[in-house]
């Protein structure tokens, strides 16, 4: 029996450390009949996304502004199931694969989702959708600082309206409808404790022991409060203000690990009132997730 555990993020939520860890782990998953499935070399996995849904082509979001040209899309569009296939089948004496695109986490469209289902459908007898779920407000600031990193000269922390990358709910009822609420396991990403680590919980949720693999350093870790204004700064200087541009080499390899080191830095936070203001918009859809798949335990406490 061959299952497929797809895990679809969500943005912000330790994806880049998830998929160092089955890239320096490959080998080792492998002995004990686990696929780390790679495309292109890289564990990210953003094809997927690529491939369920076509609008996201026209998407900075991607980083993929060449597929915007529609004979490019459809030429992998028509080769890509195969393609897919033929990574799966190279896989020799594997029962669980495990496909790591965060991206996913974005998808709502019932017509995407069958689409991604439909890749994988012709190769597993099991498929099962793996999500985590990030405290909107601490979403919000780690976003910020993600714009930040990329180019952004805005100020705002916290988005004006409802956005859908923070409607947990919505997310989760369309993969329900298409792959079934049985199928799906949703997880807290816990950054209050102190003591959560997302590759133990990951491992766990798919039923593997942490033991015997290489340790993994955690990765993309935000700058504080100073760091933070010093590279709005820094992007005042030299960009022209759009978010997610690509980040100039100096800002990404030198001055936004050099801020990381900043020992006295504060963390970067929201008041009291404008977490409890951002929070509440959320709320209705807070419990609906809580009620469904945690037991009807507060979601975030």
């Amino acid at each position: 029996m061959k299952t497929a555990v797809i895990h679809i993020g969500t943005h912000k939520t330790g994806s880049t450390t998830i998929q160092d860890f089955l890239r320096v782990n490959r080998s080792k998953l492998q002995g004990r009949k686990i696929a780390a499935v790679r495309l292109d070399g890289k564990p990210n996995l953003s094809q997927l996304h690529l491939y369920a849904s076509p609008k996201s082509r026209h998407t900075n979001l991607l980083r993929m502004r060449a597929w915007r040209d529609d004979a490019k899309y459809q030429a992998f569009a028509d080769s890509f199931p195969e393609e897919l296939g033929q990574v799966v089948d190279g896989f020799k004496g594997c029962n669980t694969y495990i496909f790591s695109a965060e991206s996913l986490g974005l998808l709502r469209s019932d017509e995407d989702i069958r689409r991604l289902q439909s890749l994988f459908a012709p190769h597993f007898d099991d498929i099962r959708i793996l999500v985590y779920l990030r405290r909107q407000d601490d979403l919000a600031i780690s976003l910020y600082q993600q714009h930040l990193k990329g180019g952004s000269t805005s100020e705002r922390v916290i988005p004006a309206g409802a956005l859908g990358i923070y409607n947990f709910k919505s997310m989760l009822q369309a993969y329900e409808g298409v792959f079934g609420r049985e199928k799906i396991a949703a997880r807290r990403f816990d950054t209050g404790s102190g003591r959560f680590d997302i590759v133990d919980d990951f491992l766990s949720t798919i039923g593997i022991k942490n033991r015997g693999f290489a340790p993994i350093k955690r990765r993309n870790e935000s700058v504080g409060v100073q760091g933070a204004a010093i590279l709005l700064e820094f992007n005042r200087l030299v960009s022209d203000g759009g978010l997610n541009q690509d980040p100039s080499p100096f800002r990404k390899r030198t001055l936004v690990p050099l801020l990381r080191t900043i020992k006295s830095d504060s963390k970067l936070k929201l008041s009291a009132q404008e977490s409890a203001e951002f929070m509440a918009r959320y709320a209705d859809q807070n419990r609906w997730v809580s009620a469904h798949y945690f037991g009807g335990q507060k979601l975030f406490p």
